[in-house]
């Protein structure tokens, strides 16, 4: 019996420890806030990112779980394709000073599939801009290279205004920008060795 209820004690440890949650930490990544004027579409791009994960990774390197996912970036580091004009009055109408940060925190993910070279996640979450917090569900890509990086694909189409931002304008006015946004990240995390000896 003792022999028995150590075996099965063993057991569990291991599938434990090979379905543990596991830190990983967001290494690089790039967020792309790409939308319309009068004039001509244009994109404004950050590529200095922070964030951290839980995500549950089994012995045959298949995500299965994700306990906590975030991302967040400094509102003025939005750079625009159109100069620092464009850059100026995007950081206003952010109200960057107040305001500074842009940032995402995962609620759920309500479905895992298998695709392709990686999974598509549906997940719900909190974005954060402007100071203004909505919930919102988006469609994620994940995929793992041969060093264990996971990274996450997402888009989310959005107004301005649900985030209590007014269209910037450009040029006395000559220039107006449409309420419609559309943000995209692709983003890299890497499991934390630091926090797991914690």
């Amino acid at each position: 019996m003792t022999r028995t209820f150590l075996i099965l004690i063993n057991l569990v440890l291991a599938l434990t420890i090979t379905t543990a949650q596991k830190p990983y930490l967001l290494t690089s990544g790039s967020l792309d806030v790409m939308g319309t004027s009068t004039l001509h579409d244009w994109t404004s791009k950050v590529e200095k990112m922070s964030g951290k994960a839980q995500l549950t990774i089994d012995e045959n390197n298949v995500l299965t779980g994700i306990q906590s996912f975030t991302w967040s970036c400094k509102a003025t580091d939005l750079i625009s394709e159109h100069g620092s004009i464009m850059d100026k009055n995007s950081w206003k109408a952010l109200d960057a000073d107040h305001y500074p940060t842009i940032s995402y925190k995962l609620k759920s993910v309500t479905k895992i599939t298998p695709a392709g070279n990686g999974w598509e996640l549906a997940t719900v979450g909190d974005l954060t801009l402007h100071g203004v917090t909505k919930t919102i569900q988006m469609n994620v890509k994940a995929t793992m290279d041969p060093s264990g990086t996971i990274s996450f694909t997402g888009s989310h189409a959005m107004k301005m205004t649900d985030y209590k931002v007014d269209p910037p304008t450009v040029m006395l006015g000559t220039l107006k920008t449409g309420d419609d946004l559309t943000i995209k990240y692709t983003i890299h995390y890497a499991f934390d060795k630091n926090m797991a000896l914690k």
